[in-house]
């Protein structure tokens, strides 16, 4: 299924629409500034906080690194190398594939951003103060479809972006 999204598509679509896709781009952009700011506190490079991220969901190869991030693997090597050196991320052999290395975060790492992150869910607990579980669920359900809407996976089916301006 092609989406073919030209000028008269963008009028037609409703003002609550304008409005979602308006605040999804202030999300990511507050959720950068919070990155640049727990990169700073952490000492590291805002990219090494979405590799942190991502980390957070388990043990991963520097291969899907580069894939989930969207970076060139001589940057996952380089930004692995630093989150090591730092103490947040370790690597060890894989226990499947002994040809493979995988990176997770090390043990202390939660302990050391642990008084980041629990201001951060603090403060956005108290955005939905008073909302009803099935409110939450609703929110959740919205983010998860934004999440889908900007998958890379969209993309790749998509004509080359220097093909978009011509």
């Amino acid at each position: 299924m092609t989406i073919e999204i030209n000028s008269r598509s963008f009028r037609r679509m409703s003002k609550e629409f304008h409005e979602l896709l308006a605040n999804s781009r202030a999300l990511y952009e507050a959720m950068n500034r919070f990155d640049a700011y727990t990169a700073k506190a952490l000492g590291v490079h805002p990219s090494d906080i979405r590799c942190l991220n991502a980390l957070i969901d388990g043990k991963m190869t520097a291969g899907e690194i580069s894939t989930r991030l969207g970076l060139s693997t001589g940057t996952v090597t380089a930004l692995v190398n630093r989150l090591v050196k730092a103490g947040y991320a370790v690597r060890a052999v894989s226990a499947v594939d002994k040809r493979q290395v995988e990176i997770s975060l090390d043990p202390n790492f939660a302990e050391r951003a642990e008084k980041i992150y629990n201001s951060l869910g603090g403060h956005i607990g108290l955005q939905f103060d008073g909302y009803t579980l099935e409110q939450i669920a609703q929110s959740a359900n919205a983010v998860k479809r934004l999440t889908e809407g900007f998958s890379l996976k969209r993309f790749e089916r998509a004509p080359a972006p220097d093909t978009l301006a011509k």
